[in-house]
């Protein structure tokens, strides 16, 4: 009623003056009282504009900000009519007000006036933007909407804005009245869409073509030729190389130069155009270019690419094939184009010629993902022919990752013609190829079979493990050879139960557990370790005499290296103790010889239990040569070898490559079911017995045809 318009009147009156006599201080309960009782939207407004008014400062701050857009919300909010109405008689104060604010943000960001507030970039570029697009929608008419805009334009353009910048220049260009950023807003415009195409939304692609497109039919425009390229470029990239090539050929007639006629070359060639490419005589300047040089190769090779070597003349194909190698050095260009090339050799027949080229490249090129497949064809099509040395012709650099197959005829091919075992390749090789290697590996050369399981035992499977045996015995040439802890080790689970003459004794369980502990924690815990592990050990020595006595030679052998290799850990377990804190040099050097003495003990321990081992090694050597071996009466000579075509080619590449390439050669056979069960046992075995004389080797020939059911074989061998 009467009373608040009284007191809106009041209070109306009364907060101008407070604001002036106390500046800078907030009075925001008798605003808020202000607004609550402003019936009226002209009331509201004219309350907004005056807290504008009241709070701003000459640099940018958010309280006459949030005003302003308190303002705004207002005059949204405010029926059109109505506001058409307050704005003929409040605009005048609005436009001075929010054109104030505006400057001191303009001059906040550009760092006229502090910035006491910390305002960030992006909080201070939102609200110029905001009050940009509230100045253009309100005061179309104003004096100062060009200078307004000349800021908009050039925030928008510093801050990266495309989105902005896009807004402005269709506002530009869609206002007469704004004519004098015109061609500004035609390059703006460009240059928003060109950075908002690189998104997902293909339609700023479409537009900034277009636009592009009315730009550079004027060829007297300043950015002409820079706008001219992006056309042809982004013309060429959507597939549309016709009119992208008459493009750039229309730069090229006003640009004659070596970058111009390049580019109007890599359109052609993108086009597919390659004798155009190869045919194209350059301005002067472009004859030394090297890239126009690679360029016109690579339009070589495109041409002998789509040439067909079947209905063709070949020799044009190689011929435009081998001078792309020789000038290129594009690493995977070379593996792609040489692939193509060996296959087509490989069609024609030409095998070996293939195998030659790819041998001349370097081990990085064979290794290469393009090369592979070809690589496979040309290993397997020599595995077949028991061409090993073709094999290592065209190995690929090892540290390169390869198929299963590459790396499977990698091994063989060394192992055949290098006498190398490619142990790396090996590891990485399947469960199945790793066992086919390794029974022929423990046949001819049982010693990499036995090193491997050594270290790597943990690694494989029990089948490796179980090859291992064979293996062992051919090496010792015995069928119950010695046993040493490593190999105790290496065979695990498939340690034949016979091999171990009596079970664990109990001086071997100490010495077995000692070898196992490990020494840490604090320097008191250190020692108090220490001093356990020398009392045990020194108290299992008199136990070990009782466990020594009596036994045989071979669990002889295997108490004393488990004592040795005790006594050894124990000697470096006191070396390695730590040295007390805050000893003088004179101290620490006293400590050390301490330690030293202390140590001694137990390495003239191990010493002695060294030379008794060295002394049954001599004694288990001459009981081997008493136990059972290979009857004198069995002659390999007179185990016949099968007379076929094929059997005998495997015979002559035993000869010549060693029994390993004969046995992998002689399976190749049988996969390919070029021979017989029977003529496959009988050729393994006759090659087996033509090795030298081996209780090993003749048992497991012997098991191997008793399984395969060769009874006339087995009689044969048996007979001798």
């Amino acid at each position: 009623g009467k009373n608040s318009v009284a007191r809106l009147d009041f209070l109306s009156s009364v907060y101008p003056s407070l604001q002036r006599s106390r500046p800078g201080q907030e009075f925001p309960k008798v605003f808020a009282e202000l607004l609550k009782l402003a019936e009226t939207p002209e009331k509201r407004i004219q309350l907004w504009v005056s807290e504008i008014k009241s709070s701003r400062q000459e640099h940018a701050s958010r309280d006459p900000y949030g005003a302003f857009k308190a303002l705004r919300k207002e005059l949204e909010q405010t029926p059109v009519a109505k506001r058409k109405e307050l704005m003929s008689v409040m605009g005048d104060e609005i436009e001075l007000e929010t054109s104030s604010l505006v400057r001191s943000y303009v001059d906040t960001y550009s760092m006229k006036t502090p910035n006491n507030e910390n305002l960030t970039k992006a909080e201070m570029t939102n609200s110029l933007i905001s009050m940009f697009k509230f100045f253009d929608t309100y005061f179309p008419q104003s004096q100062k909407r060009p200078a307004m805009y000349q800021l908009w334009y050039d925030l928008c353009g510093v801050e990266s804005r495309y989105n902005c910048l896009l807004e402005i220049s269709n506002n530009v260009l869609k206002d007469e009245s704004l004519k004098v950023f015109k061609k500004r807003a035609e390059v703006e415009k460009i240059i928003a869409l060109n950075a908002l195409s690189q998104s997902v939304d293909k339609s700023y692609k479409n537009d900034l073509i277009k636009n592009l497109s009315s730009y550079v039919r004027n060829s007297n425009a300043p950015r002409w030729a820079e706008f001219a390229n992006l056309l042809g470029n982004l013309l060429i990239s959507e597939g549309r190389f016709g009119d992208g090539i008459k493009v750039l050929e229309e730069i090229l007639k006003k640009q004659p130069d070596e970058g111009t006629f390049y580019r109007v070359q890599i359109a052609r060639f993108k086009a597919g155009k390659f004798k155009e490419v190869v045919d194209a005589v350059g301005p002067p300047g472009a004859e030394g270019s090297v890239r126009l040089k690679e360029l016109n190769r690579e339009a070589s090779l495109k041409m002998a690419i789509n040439f067909d070597p079947k209905k063709g003349d070949f020799d044009s194909y190689e011929k435009n094939i081998n001078r792309f190698l020789l000038l290129n050095e594009d690493k995977e260009k070379e593996a792609i184009v040489l692939a193509e090339y060996l296959k087509a050799l490989t069609q024609k027949g030409r095998h070996l010629e293939a195998i030659e080229k790819l041998g001349a490249a370097t081990q990085e090129i064979r290794g290469d993902r393009n090369i592979i497949p070809i690589l496979e064809d040309l290993m397997q099509y020599s595995l077949v022919r028991s061409k090993f040395d073709w094999i290592r012709k065209i190995l690929p650099d090892p540290r390169q990752p390869a198929t299963p197959k590459v790396d499977y005829l990698s091994v063989i091919s060394r192992l055949v013609s290098e006498k190398i075992f490619d142990r790396p390749r090996f590891a990485k090789l399947g469960r199945d190829q790793k066992s086919f290697l390794f029974q022929n590996l423990a046949l001819v050369s049982p010693d990499i079979v036995v090193d491997y399981l050594v270290q790597f035992s943990e690694q494989e499977s029990s089948d490796l493990r179980q090859v291992g045996v064979l293996a062992y015995q051919i090496k010792e040439n015995n069928l119950s050879p010695v046993m040493t802890q490593a190999m105790h080790r290496a065979l695990g689970d498939q340690l034949p139960s016979s091999w171990l003459s009596a079970p664990i004794t109990p001086s071997e369980k100490v010495a077995m557990a000692l070898a196992k502990e490990k020494i840490k924690g604090s320097s008191k815990k250190i020692a108090n370790l220490l001093k356990s592990q020398m009392d045990r050990l020194r108290k299992t020595r008199s136990l070990a005499q009782q466990d020594l006595a009596g036994k045989d030679v071979q669990t002889r052998l295997r108490i004393l290296e488990t004592l040795q290799s005790a006594e050894l850990r124990v000697a470096e377990n006191i070396m390695l103790s730590p040295m007390p804190k805050g000893l003088s040099s004179r101290e620490q050097q006293a400590y050390q010889n301490g330690l030293l003495k202390l140590a001694s003990e137990f390495r003239d321990q191990a010493n002695q239990y060294s030379l008794v081992i060295r002394h049954d090694k001599g004694q288990a050597i001459a009981e081997e040569k008493s136990l059972k071996r290979l009857p004198a009466s069995v002659s390999a000579k007179r185990f016949p070898l099968p007379q076929s075509k094929e059997t005998s080619y495997v015979v002559k590449i035993a000869k010549e490559q060693g029994v390993l390439a004969g046995l992998i050669y002689l399976d190749v056979l049988r996969d390919s079911q070029k021979i017989s069960d029977k003529e496959y046992f009988q050729t393994k075995a006759g090659l087996l017995l033509r090795l030298p004389s081996n209780i090993g080797r003749y048992t497991y020939v012997k098991d191997m045809l008793k399984q395969a059911k060769m009874m006339d074989l087995l009689n044969i061998l048996e007979k001798g």
